[in-house]
């Protein structure tokens, strides 16, 4: 240290090196230590350095060890640094020997980090890397980061990897998060602690369609009420089918938000379609499936309409039948007997038996059942009886005479269907011995033969305008026996016994 006298106001001495020497001061002495220049240090900052053996013999305890150093801008990226010791003399204008040995080297020390406030955003679901950054002064350094504090549990997790933080939102989550870091440099230096913000920026989320289920009975009709939901959204009410069953399988519709299927005729089976839903921000949701189940159901059998045609008075047999898809054993009924005649069934023969002598139109009503029970629809038999001629039929008489007078009766006959007007033959003529039978428009005369007396049979036949001859009928011819009148004739002289029947007593008187 070099020596000098300050009077009335500081000196600045400049250190040589280690000196010896006295000096005498009247004001404050001024003590500067030319460093080599620090570089890499900001304009206004603060460093430790540590001085050995820097004394001063007046000095309190406590002046010696670290010590805080004052720069000043000096040229780009140089500082120089200046120790100021202020010591105050016994007395004015008084002499003060002071012996200061200034020969060790005084060498920067080490600055912690500093950390500063960060901020950074990333969309709602989707993790976000940021990278950690301090300032430190120390060319060189490196650092390392640890997490002081977690964000809320409702809004994510977070950690460091090397430099980097990664940071997850909560599903659906979105707002502001935050959290406390810490550095720590290459020297063991701590940096302060800081805060980090995260921003998580709202994202539309797509509605969600739930899968669907649907169980129908073949042959009929179901429909389902589609569903899905939306976290951000009120819950969506358009809904579009992405992907339809096989047309064979059935047709399906959708209104609103329900779907209805109809499965082909006779179809049953498992079958699935896919639809999805969207939100009142237009976004689609993943699609979702409907599975169908249609349950197989017995099928009735299907019988038809028939017809049957005969001739009256003529039964008439019918084989009936059913279709069933799923059955071919049948059991038929009647449902209800035909007006002018009478049906049965035998098997699968149905027979129909007219009225007597009736022909026209008339049905019948049947069905059919199959092995599994189930009945089938009712169909008619139409049934048409084609008119036939009936013969008459002539009725028998009777004819009641005196002996020798001839007689007549009238000849009668009915005929079901054909104007009553007949013609009449006879069949056998009376014995040529008990007279003469002959028949005169319609009626019968009988001439007996003379004095014959007794009963007769004739026959005879009617005819229809047709042409239609009846059965035979009889007609009873009796005879009644009249007595005789005597007849007298030439006197015949009797010789013998004779008798003489007697018209007055019916005697035989003797002459």
């Amino acid at each position: 240290m070099t020596s000098g006298t300050a009077k009335g106001r500081a000196r600045r001495l400049a250190t040589t090196g280690s000196t010896f020497g006295s000096l005498a001061i009247a004001a404050a002495l001024l003590i500067s230590m030319l460093m080599v220049p620090l570089t890499g240090l900001a304009d206004g900052g603060t460093v430790q350095v540590k001085c050995y053996n820097l004394k001063f013999a007046s000095c309190p305890a406590g002046q010696t060890g670290y010590q805080i150093w004052n720069f000043e801008g000096r040229v780009a990226n140089q500082q120089e640094a200046g120790y100021c010791s202020r010591l105050k003399a016994p007395g004015q204008n008084s002499t003060y020997n002071t012996w200061t040995k200034i020969g060790d080297t005084c060498v920067a020390a080490n600055t912690a980090p500093t950390a500063y406030a960060l901020s950074f955003s990333t969309n709602e679901d989707t993790t976000g890397s940021f990278p950690l950054s301090v300032y430190d002064p120390d060319a060189g350094d490196s650092h390392t980061f640890v997490l002081l504090s977690q964000p809320a549990p409702a809004a994510g997790s977070a950690y460091i990897s090397g430099s980097t933080l990664i940071f997850t939102p909560k599903p659906n989550w979105y707002g502001t998060a935050s959290l406390t870091y810490q550095a720590t440099d290459s020297q063991g230096a701590v940096s302060n602690s800081a805060v980090i913000t995260i921003t998580v920026n709202p994202v539309n989320d797509a509605p969600v369609a739930a899968d669907m289920s649907l169980t129908l009975d073949e042959d009929s009709y179901g429909s389902v009420v589609l569903q899905a939901t939306d976290i951000d959204s009120p819950a969506p009410t358009i809904f579009q089918i992405i992907s339809a069953p096989n047309p064979a399988y059935g047709t399906v519709t959708l209104s609103g938000a329900t779907l209805a299927f109809t499965p082909a005729a006779n179809w049953y089976g498992t079958t699935t379609l896919t639809y999805r839903a969207q939100d009142s921000a237009g976004a689609w949701s993943a699609p979702a499936t409907v599975t169908v189940v249609v349950r197989p159901v017995n099928d009735p059998p299907v019988v038809a309409n028939r017809s049957l045609s005969t001739l009256e008075d003529t039964p008439a047999t019918l084989t009936l039948s059913a279709s069933d898809i799923d059955s071919s054993s049948f059991t038929f009924e009647v449902i209800g007997q035909p007006a002018n005649g009478s049906a049965s069934i035998t098997g699968s023969a149905l027979t129909f038996t007219p009225a007597p002598n009736w022909s026209g139109s008339t049905s019948i009503t049947y069905r059919a059942k199959d092995d599994a029970g189930a009945w089938s629809n009712s169909a008619t038999i139409s049934i048409t009886v084609t008119p036939v001629n009936d013969a008459p039929v002539a009725q028998p008489r009777n004819l009641t005479i005196d002996e020798d007078v001839p007689g007549e009766v009238l000849l009668i006959a009915t005929d079901i269907d054909s104007v009553q007007v007949f013609t009449f033959a006879l069949e056998k003529q009376a014995q040529s011995d008990h007279g003469t039978a002959f028949v005169e428009g319609d009626k019968l005369r009988f001439e007996p033969a003379p004095d014959w007396h007794g009963t007769s049979t004739v026959t005879y036949r009617a005819r229809d305008v047709e042409g239609a001859w009846s059965e035979q009928a009889s007609v009873i011819i009796t005879v009644r026996p009249v007595n005789d009148t005597p007849v007298s004739k030439n006197a015949m002289r009797l010789q013998g016994i004779e008798s003489v029947h007697s018209a007055a007593t019916g005697k035989v008187v003797r002459n």
